[in-house]
């Protein structure tokens, strides 16, 4: 895509005249540390941002070129392995009278508060930087997208030919936020129908004071789910290696089932609105989600079995291993598993989400921030099985089917959506602001409550000041608060999201240059 790009802008740049050019960025510095043992905490961190952009008559291309520290080569601190670069946006524009289309690597943001919005899942998250916020916490996509400006209402939208998925960090045991399981790839089942993903969203403006916008947004699940199980009846002998996937009885029939995975199609509409007044300021977003996982009994019955896609990802050619389908792979009448089933789950859910943001100039430059989250299904189905005495093995954990595969949504996660709702249902998020020395100390006071499950909650501290012009240092302390009497629901409850992030209190510093 960039050597199309880069042709595209030698081809162009001989229709304009004048070219202006500017570059700009910043470096840090930036360290946290554990509370409990003052040992690093190894989680990345932006060591420079560098943006640029080349200006023609009505066209400009933007880069945003960072690169990333973490600590993994523990006998060179400086060696290339603990360094990642990443071109964070590449872009084009081309302004016209009534707007502008963009087309490259971009980030976007959605919606009407700040941070937390429902519909801000355009882009994916990187998990890494889901505490830090802002543009950070966001994964570029590749994007074709415009703006269109018509007196009180601007039209925007964006198209991506491709499902776009959320970054977690993988078997990092001093990351908590990460995920419990990691299929294997051919477990997964590839996105039916087209794999575009798209928004609209209409801005409403009818003063000064009001803002009012409805986005529709429709992508793929950034994060997968279970889709179902599928049992084949083994045919061919007993291999050894085969051990840690099949578990033939004494006539040779598979015990353990295939388990599929795939990410279901999210269809999204938020509305968006935002109200200043003289001395405070009130935004809120509500999404309204409908998720379903598109995948039949008749999309199942072409499956192959397990033992197969595992050769045959080992690159291996096993002719005496082979798979009887039927057309009727069910369960038994008692309730006891057949030889051979197919259970397809057919998620079919939906579910909101509400932020409520509240803004508070205090007298002496104090400010108050308010933002309550709420997040709550609405209706829920899945295909009826009775799993009873079905067990799977998952990451060595044996899981009886009927404690999860449930009309309770015991299994179901919201796969799109706001990041609170990875930590909780419902939450409260305070801050208080001072600034001092001309404003040029700027110290803040956050909380964060979980009002559904538990007593967890977070408190930060930080304090930044601006030395110079081109001179920041920041000071921050965090410290995450869990409840030890919360047990996991399930086995596949990876347990109370506080008491996974306690390690996760730390002290911070960083040194900002921009230039």
């Amino acid at each position: 895509m960039y050597k199309s790009f880069l042709y595209f802008f030698i081809v162009t740049s001989s229709l304009f005249s004048g070219i202006n050019f500017s570059i700009n960025g910043d470096f840090s510095n930036f360290y946290a540390i554990k509370t409990s043992d003052n040992s690093i905490l190894n989680i990345p961190f932006k060591l420079s941002n560098i943006n640029s952009t080349l200006y023609f008559d009505n066209f400009e291309i933007h880069h945003n070129y960072s690169i990333e520290y973490r600590k993994i080569n523990d006998d060179n601190l400086i060696s290339s392995e603990n360094m990642n670069a990443e071109i964070r946006e590449f872009y084009g524009t081309y302004y016209f009278d009534m707007g502008e289309i963009s087309f490259g690597k971009q980030i976007f943001t959605l919606g009407s508060v700040d941070e937390n919005s429902p519909i801000d899942h355009f882009n994916p998250y990187n998990y890494y930087y889901l505490l830090i916020g802002g543009t950070d916490k966001k994964v570029p996509i590749n994007a074709l997208s415009f703006d269109l400006y018509l007196e009180t209402i601007k039209i925007s939208g964006a198209l991506s030919p491709e499902h776009n998925i959320n970054y977690y960090p993988r078997n990092d045991p001093e990351y908590s936020l990460s995920l419990s399981i990691y299929p294997e790839k051919w477990e997964f089942l590839d996105n039916k129908g087209s794999q575009h993903e798209s928004f609209l969203s209409f801005q409403f403006t009818p003063n000064n004071n009001s803002e009012a916008t409805l986005t529709y947004l429709r992508a793929f699940d950034r994060v997968f789910s279970l889709s179902g199980f599928t049992m084949h009846e083994f045919t061919g002998p007993y291999i050894p290696e085969l051990e840690n996937y099949l578990y033939p009885d004494g006539d040779g029939n598979t015990q353990n089932p295939g388990r599929w995975f795939a990410h279901r199609l999210t269809e999204a509409l938020n509305i968006g609105i935002v109200k200043l007044y003289n001395d405070f300021t009130i935004r809120t977003d509500f999404s309204y989600f409908h998720t379903f996982d598109r995948y039949n009994k008749n999309d199942y019955s072409y499956f192959r079995s397990r033992q197969d896609l595992y050769y045959e990802s080992l690159d291996q050619n096993h002719e005496d291993i082979y798979t009887v389908f039927n057309d009727t792979m069910d369960l038994n009448d008692d309730g006891e598993c057949c030889e051979a089933f197919i259970a397809p789950f057919q998620e079919d859910a939906s579910y909101g989400q509400f932020t409520f943001q509240f803004e508070l100039p205090l007298p002496k430059n104090y400010q108050i921030n308010f933002q309550y989250f709420k997040y709550k299904i609405i209706n829920y189905k899945i295909n009826h099985y009775s799993f009873e005495g079905v067990e799977i093995n998952i990451e060595d954990i044996t899981i009886n089917m009927n404690d999860i595969i449930n009309e309770n949504g015991n299994l179901f996660r919201p796969g799109m959506g706001s990041s609170m709702s990875t930590l909780t249902t419902e939450s409260l998020l305070l801050s208080l602001e001072k600034y001092l020395l001309d404003n040029n100390l700027k110290i803040t006071l956050t909380s964060f409550f979980d009002l559904d499950k538990g007593n967890g909650k977070l408190v930060s501290f930080e304090s930044e000041y601006n030395v110079t012009e081109n001179i920041n240092i920041l000071f921050g302390s965090t410290k995450i608060y869990g409840d030890k009497d919360i047990q996991s629901e399930n086995q596949f409850d990876p347990g109370y999201t506080f008491n996974l992030m306690e390690d996760f209190s730390h002290n911070r510093i960083q040194l900002q240059y921009y230039f």
